[in-house]
């Protein structure tokens, strides 16, 4: 696996959320010091499926809200380095491999107590979902007494790995449907959607607001109008409907995936590597700015030729759809029409594992902050085969990678909107940090 990066020489052995924010986010961090007021209530609606709060699904619910519920061993900071979160020092180099140690006394929202167990059920579990090809060189190690074992791999590579919030760890027995961690909130799903609270027993330090209550709306003009009329304090990839909410401050976080098109067996020469990226170049300027969602490198005339066809996409995912209709409108031409297809998530499921479709619109998860790993994700994401021994990626930009692969860019996906006057730090992004002032 080509990947690289650094780990810290000297690393305080036990980070708080604040002193973690300070090495690993920016310096707008600093509300989250002491002198942040505590309390309050965020309100929002985004325009995504809620359901599967695994934090070591590939799932867009689990990009979105997974790190606020469980914390990975590691984590990244500016810089590239890791440092310890769960983890009791960074990654030591023995005569019998290399030796993780789990920081004592973790108890998760609900009260379990962590041990190198649960860690070692964690890296398991994650391997055989969103982090198959992010642990394949690593495995889930070994407990040997108090430490974790891994063979002999290069330790700082460990570290990256083991900073990916895919690679969270979780108490034995996880449920989606009831979920724990050792995050800021802990998470209550229903029906209704996603009522997170403050969890006093955070590994890094609780969260500063009491609740964040997400629900998901059915589309972003709702989501629009319910924030420019009071009922919600986030607009998702805008500030109204109609007209901007007074006061609201804008906020843009970091990516946490793409939205993607996938070719598949029934496109018959359209399937070939390449072709997804070349559609995706081809779509009218200013087709997808809605969306927020810029399409990497340049521009080409390809449309779609493959005479009509389904675009499939998850039924469950409003915005996935949204974007599905403009992709749709904007590649098809007389004879090769594109019908966007919405299907349950159970069919989309078996259908991409079988490529028994012609096109796919998807989203892709990024696997972590080190150089080559978004190369890596998408590689994964088209052949779980190819993603086993990857290709050099860590110099490749997405549009070299996507060139060799039945899958194409159509945009990076992240928190973006705009935030009622007395809400800060949204672009952070980290739920523990969101303050309300006033």
């Amino acid at each position: 696996m080509e990947w690289c990066g650094h780990m810290t020489a000297s690393v305080p052995r036990r980070l708080s959320r604040r002193a973690w924010l300070l090495v690993s986010a920016s310096a707008a961090a600093s509300h989250a010091l002491g002198r942040a007021p505590i309390g309050g209530e965020l309100k929002l609606a985004l325009p995504w499926s809620l359901v599967d709060l695994d934090p070591h699904s590939s799932a867009p619910s689990a990009a979105w809200f997974g790190p606020a519920i469980a914390d990975p061993l590691y984590g990244v900071d500016a810089h590239g380095r890791a440092h310890p979160a769960l983890a009791d020092g960074m990654p030591v180099v023995s005569g019998a491999g290399v030796e993780v140690r789990l920081r004592p006394g973790l108890v998760t929202a609900r009260g379990r107590a962590l041990t190198l167990h649960d860690v070692h059920w964690s890296l398991t579990r994650a391997a055989t979902r969103g982090a198959r090809a992010l642990l394949g060189e690593f495995g889930a190690g070994q407990v040997a007494g108090e430490v974790l074992r891994f063979p002999k791999v290069d330790a700082a590579r460990l570290a990256l790995a083991l900073a990916s919030p895919l690679t969270a760890i979780l108490p034995r027995g996880f449920n989606p449907a009831r979920p724990d961690g050792t995050g800021a909130l802990l998470a209550e799903p229903s029906p209704a959607g996603l009522r997170l609270s403050r969890n006093p027993r955070a590994a890094r330090g609780a969260a500063l607001l009491d609740r964040v209550n997400v629900k998901q709306s059915p589309s972003l003009t709702e989501g629009l109008r319910a924030f420019e009329a009071g009922e919600l304090h986030v607009g998702w990839l805008g500030d109204g409907l109609h007209r901007p909410r007074p006061g609201a401050r804008p906020f843009r976080g970091k990516d946490v995936g793409w939205v993607v098109l996938r070719t598949g067996a029934q496109a018959g020469q359209w399937s070939a590597p390449g072709v997804a990226q070349a559609l995706i170049s081809g779509l009218p300027a200013g087709s997808l700015g809605r969306f927020d969602l810029t399409p990497p490198g340049g521009r080409s005339q390809t449309r779609w030729g493959g005479g009509d066809a389904e675009l499939l996409v998850s039924r469950a995912e409003p915005f996935l759809m949204e974007v599905a209709e403009a992709v749709a409108a904007g590649a098809s031409q007389p004879g090769h029409r594109l019908n966007v297809t919405p299907v349950t998530e159970a069919e989309l499921t078996r259908r991409r594992a079988s490529a028994a479709y012609s096109l796919c619109l998807d989203f892709v998860r990024r696997l972590g902050e080190a150089p080559g790993l978004d190369g890596l994700a998408l590689t994964a994401a088209a052949s779980p085969a190819l993603a086993r021994r990857p290709p050099h990626l860590e110099k490749q930009s997405l549009i070299e990678v996507t060139r060799a692969l039945s899958l194409g860019v159509i945009g990076a996906v992240r928190p973006s909107g705009y935030a009622a006057p007395e809400y800060q730090d949204l672009s952070l992004w980290d739920f523990g940090a969101i303050t309300r002032q006033g």
